[in-house]
């Protein structure tokens, strides 16, 4: 069984001494394919820019990952679109990370009734661009020289589902 938790700084003591830890484990383990020139590797900082939409994924009470959604487009209480940042530990990487992004994927539509969901990524991470296609991503162009890694100049693709889509395609499978 797959759930998710909204995360938030001093919201419990599972959250602070658990589950943050968790989170900046796996963003210090992953932050090759997660940042680029500018990220400042300040925990407290990534907090307090994407809080309060930050979720913790779990498979059987295990910790999978996290995955946060930003840049959110609308107002007044509807919201068009927003970019969605996922970071799932290995051991989770394949069946499981498809049936909870998947889940993920379609509480966040139904929630807040969004019209698109969008994901930027590095052109080079094959991973994370297959995972967005198994949940129905499709690549929507490329932000050519967008950002520097290395001091060099690198490409980010972007992907996006559509919710009329994302329904059609999946018609309320799991």
């Amino acid at each position: 069984m797959y759930n998710f938790l909204s995360v938030i700084k001093g919201s419990n003591p599972f959250v602070d001494n658990y589950i943050l830890p968790k989170i900046k484990d796996l963003l210090d383990r992953y932050k090759n394919v997660l940042e680029d020139d500018y990220t400042t590797g300040c925990f407290e900082e990534f907090l307090s820019k994407i809080s309060p939409h930050l979720y913790a994924g779990f498979q059987d009470g295990r910790f999978m990952g996290f995955v946060y959604l930003s840049d959110w487009k609308g107002g007044k209480g509807e919201f068009h679109s927003c970019i969605v940042t996922v970071c799932v530990d290995r051991k989770f990487r394949g069946k499981p990370a498809r049936e909870a992004g998947k889940i993920f994927v379609d509480k966040i539509f139904k929630y807040y009734n969004l019209y698109k969901m969008k994901a930027l990524v590095f052109e080079n991470n094959i991973n994370v661009i297959n995972f967005l296609a198994s949940l129905g991503f499709k690549k929507e162009g490329i932000l050519e020289g967008e950002t520097f890694k290395h001091n060099k100049p690198v490409n980010l693709l972007v992907y996006s589902v559509f919710n009329k889509t994302y329904r059609r395609n999946h018609n309320g499978k799991k």
